[in-house]
């Protein structure tokens, strides 16, 4: 179910770094695809904003494979996407929207 949810385009609203809302990370997007694939184009020394990535959930975690990142899930709806991440020692929550 969480899957078919997630399986779209979701563009970044809003985030905060160490709880501050930071605007260093405007343009943000996550494209979830039909089989278990994302793209983004999230700044991270493992990524390249022009490859798809197999990810998996496990326990409310989404994990980016071969990548060495994962993001807590902590809201999602059919157009709202929250999740929170560990970049840099810095923790990162993001309000995507579908």
């Amino acid at each position: 179910m969480i899957r078919k949810i997630l399986v779209g385009d979701w563009t970044l609203v809003k985030a905060e770094r160490d709880s501050k809302e930071t605007a260093t990370l405007v343009g943000l997007t996550f494209q979830f695809k039909q089989d278990d694939f994302i793209r983004l184009n999230l700044p991270h020394p493992n990524l390249n904003s022009e490859t798809d990535y197999k990810y998996e959930i496990r326990d409310n975690k989404l994990s980016i494979l071969n990548a060495d990142l994962s993001f807590d899930l902590l809201e999602l709806t059919e157009d709202q996407l929250v999740m929170k991440t560990i970049l840099e020692e810095n923790e990162f929550t993001f309000w995507l929207s579908k």
